[in-house]
């Protein structure tokens, strides 16, 4: 599946690359122009809402927003739900970081990483 979007991002990282090589530079310029211009233009919040969907899932879901194939309440209870994977990723990440950081400034670095990781790795095991 992975193999698929990455193919599906690389065709289209080539098509938008052939339409700039067939772009003149005059239109360039309009473009960067345009660009320069609209990059302090206020968003309101239901697009900024929508925006984060398709970033956050992608075009196709994005379309199915669009066509009503997907109730509003179902893509904010999406979203909600990644906001909070994101930020239980993000604590992972700063919980490992200032165990590996005190780990380091002790006598017994691996000592303590095992003492303070014990109770992790607990968490992590699957009952069977």
């Amino acid at each position: 599946m992975e193999n698929k979007q990455s193919q599906q991002v690389s065709q289209s990282i080539k098509e938008r690359q052939a339409a700039l090589d067939y772009t003149s530079d005059e239109d360039l310029a309009k473009i960067r122009r345009k660009q320069q211009q609209s990059a302090g233009v206020p968003i309101d919040q239901e697009w900024a809402i929508i925006s984060e969907f398709a970033v956050r899932f992608g075009w196709d879901a994005y379309k199915e927003f669009r066509n009503d194939e997907l109730q509003l309440d179902e893509m904010m209870v999406l979203i909600q739900g990644a906001r909070k994977l994101e930020t239980k990723h993000t604590f992972d990440t700063a919980q490992a970081v200032f165990i590996g950081t005190l780990s380091a400034k002790q006598k017994n670095p691996s000592k303590t990483f095992d003492k303070m990781t014990k109770q992790l790795i607990k968490s992590m095991k699957v009952k069977d």
